[in-house]
């Protein structure tokens, strides 16, 4: 009987310990990609628009030309004048990112990470809420990219 009372409780300790690792192993994954997207935005936001493409996934530079994509920033960026304020109102990380968001186009199982934020701008209209979407996943040398980058805002009522 205290065999079997042993075999189960270290079937239990390794249990939790695994959920523990799986846990802080999000976390980890988590902060890495947070240290990038932070990176991105700032680059996005003092001008760096070289570095910003640097930082996009390879599936986007294998369809972009380069200086399509640094000029649409630059012309975004150049309307929406004067970064202001950025909050981040959700972090996430997933394999499957079809589980957070079912309008993705059919993307492989791999790491991937999420981030919101409520962003202000010098020339937005601040009676809509704005927001910027960045999607990045892991490349094949464990380095975390931008996959896509979206702005939307929404009309307050």
């Amino acid at each position: 009987m205290i065999k079997l009372k042993m075999k189960i409780l270290i079937v239990i300790f390794l249990m939790s310990n695994s959920f523990l690792f799986s846990q802080s192993s999000k976390e980890y994954h988590l902060n890495m990609a947070n240290t990038t997207v932070t990176g991105w935005l700032n680059n996005l936001n003092t001008g760096e628009y070289n570095l910003c493409y640097e930082e996009m996934s390879l599936k986007i530079k294998e369809k972009t030309d380069s200086l399509d994509i640094i000029n649409m920033l630059k012309f975004e960026m150049e309307t929406f004048g004067s970064f202001i304020n950025r909050k981040m109102i959700l972090g996430e990380f997933c394999i499957n990112p079809r589980l957070i968001d079912k309008d993705l186009p059919n993307v492989p199982d791999g790491y991937y990470a999420l981030f919101i934020f409520e962003t202000i701008y010098e020339n937005w209209d601040l009676s809509n809420d704005h927001t910027e979407t960045l999607w990045l996943h892991q490349d094949d040398k464990s380095r975390w990219r931008i996959l896509d980058y979206n702005l939307l805002y929404t009309i307050k009522r």
